[in-house]
């Protein structure tokens, strides 16, 4: 019975290769270091943007009356 069950947990398991492995950890990099420059990207033009509409608001104000 023993080796009946170890046999249904290894068809439901797999070894990855070497290469796998590899690939995988290439792949996850990857894709933190796109996150990371995403990230980046949108906080810069998120700063632009907070800046252009302060200036946009002071301007309106020394319009105004």
């Amino acid at each position: 019975m023993e080796a009946g069950k170890q046999r249904l947990s290894r068809d439901t398991t797999r070894d990855a290769t070497c290469h796998e492995i590899n690939a995988l950890k290439t792949e996850s990099e990857d894709l933190e270091a796109s996150v990371a420059k995403s990230r980046f990207i949108h906080l810069f033009v998120f700063k632009i943007a907070i800046k252009k509409f302060s200036d946009v608001l002071e301007h309106l104000s020394d319009t105004l009356p």
